[in-house]
């Protein structure tokens, strides 16, 4: 996960956190921040920042608590016995390892924490270093023995984290403060809810970039032109196209290379790209060509535009092999027809024509 998702679920745990009453000693709730941020550095390969906040506890902590108390074995212990576990691995002190692993998942099984449990033994399996084939077989049996169970990997560590944390801290607070706590539950929980949705929006509208994009000049591909296409016809939105065609853009693959005409594609594109935004968006339509679709833009501003785009690549020399040029075909569409025949047709007027124009 990203830094800025840590400190999302950082943030909302430090609140909940703070609501756990203090006992006599160390506070419960900085032990447990101090987990939280062991957890992430461990998570960023700062082994060494992670052991240095672990050495002021040990596991006999209670906090001023009874060691029964749950959320001292479930907010501190737990998740002590974890932290240990990957610190030990890391230092290759198997022993170790295997000590706070085992009292790590003893605890989880106690508690019926299966997820967190099937995440360590994860963790164990692929971390484990191969001249240890007897201890890898040991927590490999155990993974499989857990996976046989049917049970969900949860692999948002952080978001998993945040809901035991939850679910445990919920318990601490007083009775007569139950209605706020049910009110607290359901905001954070609906929070959550909402956050997973805005992940999954902020998913999908990466695919569909994806989807849409051409990987090397970074213009919106052919699919999104017939999508923005229709949607003119269907609106009777009026605009202009123009088609833009490099010259002689096989002599240039022939001569120098395809690695010498990609890179001629993709500075034009950065050319065109300056001229996006506010109703101007730019298409590969195919090979070397290219489609700027204009909305509501006039004719007249729409052909300023296209010949700027014509002059600026024709005057530059340093980012190309050879001097480049473009012929381009401008159609203008009044109810938003289809006019990309004529748009077509007045760029094989321009290459006929001599080329390096705009017709």
């Amino acid at each position: 996960m990203t830094g800025n998702t840590s400190s999302y679920y950082l943030n909302i745990a430090k609140d909940i956190i703070s609501k756990i009453p203090n006992g006599s000693s160390k506070l419960l709730k900085q032990a447990k921040y101090d987990i939280l941020i062991s957890r992430q550095y461990i998570l960023d390969n700062e082994f060494d920042k992670a052991k240095e906040i672990m050495s002021h506890y040990s596991e006999n902590d209670n906090f001023g608590f009874s060691i029964n108390q749950v959320y001292v074995v479930c907010d501190f212990k737990i998740p002590y016995y974890e932290i240990m576990t990957k610190l030990s691995m890391h230092d290759k002190d198997y022993e170790s390892t295997s000590y706070y692993a085992d009292l790590y998942l003893h605890n989880c099984t106690l508690y019926e924490f299966r997820s967190m449990k099937l995440n360590l033994l994860k963790y164990i399996v692929s971390n484990i270093h191969k001249d240890q084939p007897v201890f890898d077989d040991k927590y490999s049996v155990l993974e499989k023995a857990v996976l046989q169970e049917n049970l969900k990997d949860m692999t948002d560590q952080y978001g998993a984290f945040l809901l035991f944390d939850i679910e445990s801290t919920i318990d601490t607070l007083s009775t007569k403060d139950k209605e706020n706590r049910r009110s607290f539950l359901s905001i954070v929980l609906g929070s959550i809810v909402l956050f997973l949705i805005l992940i999954g929006y902020c998913g999908l509208r990466i695919f569909m970039n994806h989807v849409n994009k051409d990987t090397l000049t970074q213009l919106d591909n052919r699919r999104k032109y017939e999508n923005i296409r229709r949607l003119c016809r269907q609106k009777h939105i009026p605009h202009c196209l123009f088609i833009l065609d490099i010259d002689d853009f096989k002599k240039v693959n022939d001569t120098y290379g395809h690695i010498a005409g990609d890179k001629v594609l993709k500075t034009i594109s950065s050319i065109i790209r300056k001229y996006c935004g506010r109703g101007i968006s730019a298409y590969r339509y195919g090979g070397e060509e290219l489609c700027v679709v204009l909305l509501n833009v006039s004719e007249s501003r729409s052909r300023i535009i296209a010949e700027e785009i014509r002059q600026t690549i024709d005057s530059t020399t340093e980012k190309f092999p050879c001097h480049i040029t473009v012929s381009i075909g401008l159609a203008v569409s009044e109810k938003g027809e289809n006019v990309f025949k004529d748009a077509d047709k007045n760029l094989y007027i321009a290459k006929n024509n001599g080329k390096n124009q705009l017709v």
